[in-house]
């Protein structure tokens, strides 16, 4: 094969990439993480990146989600474009996540998943099931 393009990530953001995949339109790449990198480890910081979106026209960083709790086996966008992404962890859990759709820089962008959620009413309230179904059908 041919290397059509490439793009450098910062050290400390490649160490640790389990799972890179394009979004269904071809503008974004979803990054996987499936451990944690050596200064977290070192510094034993509780939270640590899961994923992180980009957008691949300049490899800007758009999205990313921090966990306490989650390494990532893979991560996958959902077949429709805007439908958000999924990833599945070491941990035995399936994810669904729909990205911040403000500025990047905006206070209001909480992208960590602490496991002292209660995850049962964080999808509860959500318009979609566990199973990717409406409420009422």
């Amino acid at each position: 094969g041919t290397v059509v393009q490439t793009a450098l990530l910062a050290e400390t953001a490649a160490g640790g990439v389990t799972s890179v995949k394009f979004s269904p339109s071809g503008a974004y790449v979803l990054l996987g993480y499936g451990v944690r990198d050596r200064i977290q480890r070192i510094n034993q910081f509780p939270l640590h990146r899961v994923t992180r979106m980009y957008r691949w026209e300049d490899m800007s960083l758009v999205s990313h989600v921090e966990s306490d709790a989650d390494d990532v086996n893979i991560a996958l966008f959902h077949p429709l474009p805007g439908g958000g992404f999924l990833y599945g962890t070491k941990q035995g859990r399936v994810r669904l996540c729909r990205p911040w759709r403000g500025a990047f820089d905006d206070p209001r962008n909480e992208n960590t998943l602490k496991e002292s959620l209660d995850l049962h009413a964080l999808f509860a309230t959500s318009p979609v099931s566990h199973f990717g179904q409406s409420r009422g059908h």
